[in-house]
């Protein structure tokens, strides 16, 4: 057992490891009883220096925290030589950034060429669309540069639980890829086009992905057991998303009524636009009852992913308000300031992805 490695390390590095590797476990009640054994040692000591019969307990209780990950820990597949790695990487005060420095790196260098570029290139069309152009195209680099990094971390995950990142991942793409078609349409720029693409296809695509978000993080809460959640019922949250669709349009569908745009686009519009706002309330209402029954090296990963959901339902709630508002395209949209919020998500995604690859509970 690696227990060996930290012998003869001091009292309180000893504790400090046992601490980290309860932090590794992804069910923390599984060993809150062991847990209790570091408890009494420590409330009874009031000095740094343990007694060999409290030392002697903590190794015995480190050994049994390594052999939980090894062969119990319900979701992270742990290792004899990955737990001895992380033991050296906490005693020696690293970190695990080498694991994905160069994916990282990448990415980056990726995003800031494709924000450049439109301003590099000759391009058609007015210059309006350069800095939609850099935006969309910077997003798109860091959304998929996100599900590259979190479905390199599957591997980390026992089977069951590598089912989760296919949605979730197909979800940060299918939401950064359909803001390509930003610029086209701009470029384009007749008058048919941009009312089709406000009104109907715009805000479908990220419709879909935030439904596949959905569906990752509802198998994440079944795979936990947490059957008993309301949201997990897909009969009710389609009967909760319809009734908020219908209340909403009926509300908002008077306003900005205008003769060259049909009713029933701008009802369409309102359809898909609070139906997002509705499933993202819905999946981060789940995403924290997920977080709350998991262990501390989930906890920053999961408020991550939290804030991609709602950046997700700002976008939608901005839209609502612009749709409501005006049938002519403002100047917000114009200059490409209504994907600030899906940029942020981006960013927001990137680190999601980070915190997943990185997954050492720190």
């Amino acid at each position: 057992m690696s227990s060996t490695l930290t012998s003869s390390i001091p009292d309180q590095q000893l504790i400090n490891v046992i601490g980290y590797l309860a932090s590794l476990v992804s069910d923390p009640h599984a060993i809150d009883s062991q847990l209790d054994i570091l408890r009494q040692v420590t409330a009874q000591n009031s000095t740094n220096t343990l007694s060999e019969s409290d030392r002697a307990k903590l190794v015995q209780l480190q050994a049994y925290l390594e052999n939980y990950l090894i062969t119990n820990d319900p979701l992270r597949q742990f290792t004899q030589e990955s737990v001895d790695q992380r033991i050296k990487l906490a005693l020696s005060g690293g970190h695990s950034f080498a694991a994905f420095r160069l994916p990282l790196l990448i990415i980056w260098a990726t995003a800031v060429l494709m924000c450049v570029l439109p301003f590099i290139l000759p391009l058609p069309g007015s210059g309006v669309i350069r800095p939609v152009l850099s935006i969309t195209g910077g997003l798109t680099a860091l959304n998929v540069g996100a599900a590259i990094l979190l479905w390199m971390s599957r591997r980390n995950f026992r089977m069951q639980l590598r089912a989760v990142y296919m949605p979730i991942c197909l979800g940060f793409v299918i939401v950064s890829i359909s803001l390509v078609q930003v610029p086209i349409v701009l470029n384009i720029g007749t008058d048919v086009v941009l009312t089709w693409f406000r009104y109907v296809t715009a805000s479908i695509p990220c419709l879909l992905g935030l439904m596949f978000i959905y569906t990752g993080i509802r198998r994440f809460c079944l795979l936990r057991g947490l059957s008993g959640s309301r949201w997990l019922s897909q009969r009710l949250v389609i009967v909760t998303v319809l009734a908020a669709t219908i209340v909403v349009s009926l509300l908002l569908l008077p306003f900005g009524a205008s003769p060259t745009i049909p009713t029933w686009m701008r009802l369409v519009s309102l359809l898909v636009l609070t139906s997002g706002t509705a499933l993202a309330v819905i999946t981060t209402l789940l995403i924290f009852r997920l977080r709350r029954t998991l262990g501390p090296a989930y906890q920053r990963p999961l408020v991550w992913l939290a804030a991609i959901v709602l950046c997700l339902a700002l976008t939608f709630v901005q839209y609502i308000i612009l749709r409501s508002i005006t049938s002519d395209s403002t100047f917000f949209e114009a200059r490409g300031m209504s994907t600030l919020s899906l940029l942020l998500m981006g960013l927001f995604a990137l680190k999601a992805g980070i915190d997943f690859k990185r997954f050492d509970g720190r």
